[in-house]
């Protein structure tokens, strides 16, 4: 009761600070537009008392007041239906008149009986009063007129901001595309570099914000407290797009991105033998090695392989599908330590990899009843396979064993690939 006191308690103060800075944020702004309303009014209201002074010079009869206005503006109706009057009336400063134009002859009517002069139709009005806290945001456009971009968005690309939000020295938050290709914050006069220093307040508002909406929602049936009948939300990985269908809370789904297998990867081959630049998906590997490494997809299960040399350094390494996964086989010959490493690895998380084990055999064609059998668990490609050998947390066999299998100066072996069935007692 305790733990679960302490997290709600957690969960409330989040929730507060979230709550302050928005409402902080949302205030600034009310205050700049307003600033910037008040400007335009003082603007507009000096440009239409000039405009006052240059017509009192002139006296102007009724008669002759609505010839004028007809002139000005054939469409518009005299302010008056007598024809003497007194001479047309301006409204304040402050004040404005609104003019439609008709779809037909283009007419323009105005609002009010009374005209102002021939510049106001042209006269830019305000849109909408100042916005308070508790309306909602509505935003039409990617940035402000602060640059400062808006509370869901990236300043610099325009694009929604991700589960990483970083900070440059100013304070101001980017993507993390923007901190990888970019590097240079994109609020106006800044330019100042992103730092690896996280806008933690923002992330957890935009998983809350994600956990609100209905796209990548999935809800735990399961509750996390049966008094308060709450709810484990889950996140979709955000490479569900490409076919991961896992989903994760929000402290988890960090963990999940080091290894979801439907993250860009690079060839393996490049981390062995230092060749081959291609980068691609999990989906886009098997056609990548057909095309371009195709003597790496030669290894196939139960099938048998062979090593001519034994006594040099050697690497061997091979792709092997079976139906949708895809599997790693190392084998690796060390002259300095006199021995040969054998590991197989799945692409995908530990927890799928844990799933499957895989076999190797060594044998003599010419002894058939004499075989060497490792049997072990496959691991995650995340893995460095260098690490696996060096731990030797996989099949190590002294050369001088392996010599004894060696007929006709090649080694004959075989592997296997399966996956673990669970029994139940």
């Amino acid at each position: 009761m305790g733990n679960e006191q302490s997290s709600e308690n957690e969960r409330r103060k989040r929730d507060a600070n979230i709550q302050a800075t928005l409402q902080k944020t949302l205030e600034k702004q009310r205050q700049i537009y307003e600033q910037r309303c008040k400007e335009m009014l003082q603007t507009q209201a000096e440009a239409l008392r000039k405009e006052q002074l240059a017509s009192t010079s002139v006296n102007i009869t009724a008669g002759t007041s609505r010839d004028c206005q007809n002139n000005l503006y054939p469409n518009l109706q005299p302010s008056t239906s007598s024809e003497h009057s007194s001479p047309i009336v301006y409204t304040s400063p402050l004040s404005y008149q609104r003019y439609s134009v008709t779809s037909q002859n283009n007419d323009l009517t105005t609002n009010t009986a009374t005209v102002s002069s021939a510049n106001d139709a042209q006269r830019v009005i305000p849109s909408a009063p100042p916005m308070t806290y508790k309306q909602p945001m509505k935003v039409n456009s990617v940035q402000n007129y602060s640059g400062l971009g808006t509370e869901h968005n990236c300043p610099k690309c325009g694009n929604k901001f991700g589960l990483h939000i970083f900070q440059c020295g100013s304070g101001h938050s980017s993507c993390r595309n923007c901190k990888i290709n970019s590097g240079i914050c994109g609020v106006l006069n800044c330019g100042k570099k992103i730092t690896d220093m996280r806008n933690r307040t923002l992330e957890a508002y935009m998983a809350d914000l994600m956990l609100t909406t209905k796209q990548g929602i999935v809800k735990d049936c399961k509750p996390v407290n049966q008094q308060t009948s709450q709810y484990n939300s889950r996140l979709n990985c955000p490479n569900h797009h490409d076919g991961c269908c896992l989903h994760f809370t929000t402290n988890e789904m960090d963990n999940h991105l080091k290894e979801c297998p439907y993250n860009e990867m690079a060839c393996p081959l490049l981390a062995i033998f230092g060749r081959c630049s291609w980068r691609g998906k999990f989906n886009q590997l098997d056609g990548h090695f057909a095309d371009c490494h195709p003597e790496h997809r030669r290894g196939q299960v139960d099938t048998e392989m062979s090593i001519v040399n034994t006594k040099n350094d050697n690497r061997i390494f091979y792709l092997v599908l079976i139906g949708t996964y895809n599997f790693f086989i190392h084998l690796k010959i060390d002259s300095n330590a006199k021995m040969i490493y054998l590991a197989a690895q799945l692409v995908g998380t530990k927890v799928s990899a844990s799933k499957w084990c895989y076999e190797f055999h060594i044998y003599n064609k010419a002894q058939p009843r004499r075989k060497f059998q490792y049997f072990g668990v496959c691991t995650s490609n995340t893995i460095s396979i260098d690490d696996i050998f060096l731990k030797k947390q996989c099949a190590v066999i002294p050369m001088a064993y392996i010599d004894t299998f060696i007929n006709h100066n090649c080694l004959n072996y075989k592997f296997f690939l399966k996956k673990q069935i669970k029994t139940t007692s």
